[in-house]
């Protein structure tokens, strides 16, 4: 597997209408399982509260390029920000930012 998504169901639901098809939802109840499936990843795209939930559980993942995104639980200007500056650093446009 070369790319995965652990996240919130919005997360998922997004990124699976993206393409990535290895999309995981990160519950309390069965974080141990979808972390072992998400250590064959190349790169792991992880939100931040699925990020948080690893760490609470003493969690680690070892092996995949981890990159940490904003979730909607996260403070929306900040993550606007976040997002906006990782999109030009990997695609190479800014992103217009919103006048209000």
């Amino acid at each position: 597997m070369d790319i995965a998504l652990l996240g919130d169901e919005d997360a998922v639901m997004g990124f699976k209408l993206a393409g990535v098809t290895h999309s995981f939802i990160a519950r309390t109840e069965s974080i141990n399982e979808v972390a072992e499936k998400v250590k064959q990843a190349r790169v792991l795209i992880i939100t931040e509260g699925a990020s948080e939930m690893l760490r609470k559980s003493m969690i680690t993942i070892d092996g995949p390029i981890i990159i940490e995104i904003p979730d909607k639980s996260s403070d929306g200007k900040k993550s606007l920000r976040r997002i906006s500056e990782l999109f030009e650093s990997t695609v190479g446009i800014k992103l217009k930012e919103d006048e209000n």
